[in-house]
């Protein structure tokens, strides 16, 4: 689940706003290393996948946010140079969602 900004949880001090100001949001990866990757939470996509998850109604429009979740995050880990944990299921979301737009 994506973290929003008005979250009532306690401030971290590893949240720091970014040198143009917008709030970024540190996460720590879960591939077995302790790399910090850090979350524009003011960032279209993150903007636009938190307005799309307030206004889901049903199991299939939340699987299409978490999909294109899942797909921003994984496409940032090979930006980075990074390998992904499970490759088929990139190229398959990858590909529905191409399909889907044709």
């Amino acid at each position: 689940m994506l973290l929003s900004p008005e979250s009532s949880a306690a401030p971290d001090p590893r949240h720091s706003p970014d040198r143009l100001g917008a709030p970024r949001v540190v996460c720590l990866a879960s591939q077995g290393r302790n790399t910090i990757r850090e979350l524009n939470a003011n960032h279209p996509l993150v903007t636009g996948l938190r307005d799309a998850q307030k206004k889901v109604d049903d199991d299939a429009a939340l699987a299409v946010v978490a999909e294109t979740a899942e797909l921003l995050y994984s496409t940032a880990l090979l930006a980075e140079g990074g390998a992904l944990e499970d490759p088929a299921r990139f190229a398959e979301l990858v590909a529905d969602r191409l399909t889907r737009t044709v």
